[in-house]
């Protein structure tokens, strides 16, 4: 069936098969902001080592959470105590 759709798609030249299409819809997912603990159990995955294998973030992903982060820390809205190198013996 999946090859029909990508004759009928024109793209049965491309080395597309379900698993590739596996791997996109977990890093999508991921992507789209979905836990990887939730990705592990949607994909059925005991070990959640094989959803970080099939599940990618992308750049842009790793920079919005990047300064998303640097924001509220900026901000002082972490709770916790912080020890500055400086301040290690």
């Amino acid at each position: 069936i999946f090859k029909k759709y990508l004759d009928k798609a024109q793209l049965s030249h491309k080395p597309y098969s379900l698993h590739c299409l596996r791997h996109t819809f977990a890093s999508e997912m991921l992507n789209g902001g979905m836990s990887l603990q939730s990705l592990q159990e949607l994909l059925g995955h005991s070990d959640i080592e094989m959803t970080r294998r099939y599940a990618r973030l992308t750049d842009n992903t790793r920079r919005e959470e990047y300064y998303k982060a640097m924001q509220i820390i900026e901000r002082g809205e972490i709770n916790g105590h912080y020890r500055f190198d400086h301040q290690l013996p």
